[in-house]
């Protein structure tokens, strides 16, 4: 079950979305990766990895 939640958080980030939908699709994976947290499928580092590359994300993909 870890595994697939992970995969999926992968597979949303690396959706293509277009300039309108990046704050959305940035709160999205913050919520998915709070959502595994609290389910206990990572851990407190792992959730910051997901943050962190959810932040990147953004800082990337906002002009």
């Amino acid at each position: 079950m870890r595994r697939s939640a992970v995969k999926a958080w992968r597979d949303l980030l690396y959706q293509v979305v277009n300039e309108q939908d990046v704050e959305d699709k940035y709160f999205k994976l913050l919520g998915e990766a709070d959502r595994m947290k609290k389910a206990g499928l990572i851990n407190e580092d792992e959730w910051r990895k997901l943050v962190r590359k959810a932040g990147e994300f953004l800082a990337n993909n906002v002009e």
